[in-house]
């Protein structure tokens, strides 16, 4: 069945799609989409819940949301579990904490779409923002990594197979 990535001209939230594809062995069609390209596919109600990336299966389906996207990909490529519920599980734990951390980066980015308005306008509130995220939130969320399928262990420990 014909895979086909659509998504911006820029790695963002596609690479991990797209690398999974190169190292699954899937071949894919990989289409950038100019700015005026999206609105235009938002308009015409081709893209559900109106983003990007986005995966069409042949030529009427069309999945969205990078993580689902992913775990269908991963499936395809024998790169995701599928006799395994804890090892997926733990899999699935990871790409949701990448979710946790990014919904952070981009409300502080991207503060009207998320109804923050004018409120990250202000220079000094985008400084305190910007400052807590980058020392404490990055820092929380990036202390742990998969280490082994029996759990997770601090980064400063190193990991033991």
């Amino acid at each position: 069945m014909a895979l086909e990535i659509i998504y911006f001209d820029i790695r963002g939230k596609a690479e991990p799609l797209r690398l999974i594809c190169a190292q699954g062995g899937l071949e894919f069609k990989d289409t950038r989409l100019t700015k005026d390209q999206f609105v235009e596919m938002k308009s015409n109600g081709e893209l559900p819940y109106k983003q990007l990336p986005a995966l069409k299966v042949g030529s009427e389906t069309m999945l969205v949301q990078s993580a689902a996207i992913a775990r269908y990909l991963g499936k395809k490529a024998g790169l995701y579990p599928t006799d395994d519920d804890i090892l997926a599980a733990k899999i699935d734990a990871i790409v949701d904490q990448e979710n946790d951390l990014f919904c952070g980066y981009v409300c502080m980015n991207y503060p009207e779409r998320y109804g923050f308005g004018g409120l990250l306008k202000d220079t000094e509130n985008s400084s305190i923002v910007l400052s807590v995220f980058a020392i404490t939130i990055l820092q929380q969320n990036i202390a742990f990594k998969p280490c082994n399928r029996n759990g997770l262990e601090r980064v400063q420990h190193g990991c033991h197979s």
